[in-house]
Formats: C-alpha cells, structure tokens, sequence
C-alpha cells in the first residue's frame, strides 16, 4: 500500500482474543507516491528506529518498518527492547555503530 508507518512497536500492535492483529496509531504514518519515493524526517520511537532513519543524509523506505518489527520480535523474546534501560542519546549511538541486534536465547528457526 506504499504506507510507512514509523513507529512500529509493542505499544501499536493490538491483539483481540480470536489472535487477529491490528497495528495502530498511525500519527507518524507517511504515504509514498511514484514523485517522492522515500522520506527523510526522523520520527518514531527511538529504540525501534532503523539506523537509516536515524543517520538521515539520504531517503529512507518501508524497510524501516521490517527494522521496527525485527526490534519487536527481541522484545517478544527477551521481555524488552535492546537498549531500553539506556539514555536515548545513547541508544541512537548504539544503534548506529552497534551490529544489529539479536536474540540472546535459543528460539526455534521460525520464530
């Protein structure tokens, strides 16, 4: 649908009781158009930001939306977000220089 969210995390995936998930709170959400492909603000929450979104210096897409789902698949995981517990200026340093993150316990392949 050519919409980037921008702030995917645990606070806007809602599940009702048969498992349906809906994701909310589309505050940040941007349309993408053929004219302008990509964005360049940097929005979100910042321990589920991509570090393309947070480097800025270029265009950004909808893969930063996977990076945001990625964070909350950890934090589905391990209980919480990597670098949660530190300052935020901190967590963009980390984010940026760090590898990506990963799960720190065995999970099936599929998860």
């Amino acid at each position: 649908m050519n919409i980037i969210h921008r702030d995917i995390k645990s606070d806007n995936i809602l599940v009702k009781a048969n498992g349906e998930i809906k994701l909310a709170d589309f505050g940040y959400a941007v349309v993408l158009t053929e004219q302008q492909k990509g964005r360049q603000s940097k929005v979100g929450t910042v321990c589920w930001m991509a570090p393309e979104l947070i480097e800025g210096g270029g265009e950004y897409c909808n893969k930063v939306d996977v990076w945001s789902l990625g964070i909350f698949a950890i934090e589905l995981a391990m209980g919480e977000p990597p670098y949660i517990n530190e300052h935020q200026t901190r967590v963009l340093w980390n984010i940026c220089h760090n590898d990506p993150p990963k799960i720190q316990s065995t999970w099936s392949r599929d998860f």
